[in-house]
């Protein structure tokens, strides 16, 4: 083992010749760092002088340093909207419609075979599969609109 220190200790390394020359003078730079380190107060007062004002409005908000002025005028504005009540006689034909059927049945029972839900509670949806393959077929529309 004191040989492979031997040999790493003699390794070159750019500008300290060595290894060994590099590390002393890496732990004695070490050594006096404590008391500088009350200069990194003023160095980042200073830092942080130069650098905020170049730090886009848009990088504050999304750094969550800065409330999004913008965003919280919309909230206020669509609370105030939500608060305004509904008058029926502004609402056209079919709105007026649609509140007045809103919760009535519309006349057809769904049936469904016990054995299908049976089925389904376990997982197995095979009867779906045709369903499914139609309305995908249909919504794709292969033939048309591809652009070519």
């Amino acid at each position: 083992m004191a040989s492979l220190t031997s040999i790493i200790s003699k390794a070159n390394v750019p500008i300290f010749g060595s290894v060994n020359v590099a590390l002393q003078y890496t732990l004695k730079k070490a050594a006096k760092a404590p008391q500088y380190a009350l200069w990194a107060i003023p160095a980042v007062a200073g830092g942080a002088w130069f650098i905020w004002p170049a730090v886009s409005e848009e990088t504050k908000i999304s750094w969550g340093i800065k409330a999004d002025s913008e965003a919280a005028a919309m909230e206020v504005a669509a609370k105030e909207e939500l608060k305004k009540p509904v008058v029926l006689e502004e609402l056209d034909k079919s709105a007026k419609k649609a509140i007045e059927n809103a919760y009535k049945a519309h006349g057809h029972v769904l049936v469904v075979d016990p054995l299908i839900l049976a089925k389904r509670t376990q997982g197995d949806f095979s009867d779906l599969y045709q369903d499914w393959e139609k309305f995908h077929l249909e919504s794709l529309k292969y033939d048309e609109d591809d652009g070519t």
